[in-house]
């Protein structure tokens, strides 16, 4: 194989390695900001809205006990209030459920949709049937579902929290493993440069080195010296027409 044949076989290989290691790279950095944006637009927003829904929640729980504890003239003054907590509360769920991601507790969202929607016909249920003087406690199973809506909308905000901290991690951990990857690559192409440089001087300076003793020898009269056909091209070739040169000298 010819010397020019080398360093271009060569040369490409490390191009191929090095389009290899920059798709690579461009891959993670692709992906880590996808995540980084869905991070930013979708998951700081479903955890700002499940703080809206604990807060509301505190509140209806709150409005409702003391509703049920008015007679009917009283109540009257609180309906609009009691109406507009649980429209807040079915707006910020609807905002949440949609476009939630895998990672996003799905899961938990829709045990509290279901939560809510048993908190709900309760508090309708019970608004039709209240005595006019109002109920001196609230009912344990209504206060049992107010409990677990509170406790729910807790636990899916922490669970939204703890998954976007692991969506973090994951990002953080790509970061790292990509950054090895680019020292180990460092690495390769510096030894694979290293081996491609040395073994092509070799090729070329063995040779050399051949076709110098033989120009010597033939200065100091030796006729008879030959150089091996062998290795690169371009130095076969020239060593038979060396050989060729000195059987004519010799000859002469």
């Amino acid at each position: 194989m010819s010397v020019s044949r080398r360093v271009i076989l060569s040369v490409g290989l490390l191009m191929l390695l090095a389009l290899g290691v920059l798709a690579y790279e461009l891959s993670i950095v692709v992906r880590m900001q996808r995540i980084n944006k869905d991070i930013s637009d979708v998951s700081f927003v479903v955890a700002s809205r499940l703080l809206d829904l604990e807060r509301d929640a505190d509140e209806l729980d709150t409005l409702y006990r003391r509703y049920l504890g008015l007679n009917e003239g009283l109540r009257k003054g609180y309906d609009s209030s009691l109406d507009k907590g649980i429209g807040s509360f079915d707006l910020h769920l609807k905002e949440l459920s949609k476009g939630l991601h895998a990672w996003e507790a799905p899961e938990e969202i829709a045990v509290l949709n279901a939560r809510w929607i048993q908190y709900r016909s309760q508090i309708e249920g019970l608004r039709l049937v209240l005595p006019e003087g109002g109920l001196g406690q609230v009912p344990p199973e209504l206060a049992e579902s107010a409990t677990q809506l509170i406790e729910q909308t807790r636990s899916a905000r922490d669970a939204v929290l703890s998954n976007m901290q692991m969506e973090v991690s994951r990002n953080q951990s790509m970061g790292s493993q990509a950054q090895s990857i680019s020292w180990v690559a460092a690495a390769l192409f510096l030894i694979t440069g290293v081996g491609i440089a040395y073994f092509t001087l070799r090729a070329i300076n063995s040779p050399l080195r051949e076709l110098t003793r033989g120009t010597r020898s033939i200065a100091s009269g030796e006729f008879t010296h030959r150089l091996p056909v062998e290795g690169p091209t371009e130095f076969a070739e020239l060593a038979r027409d060396f050989n060729s040169m000195t059987e004519k000298l010799g000859e002469l």
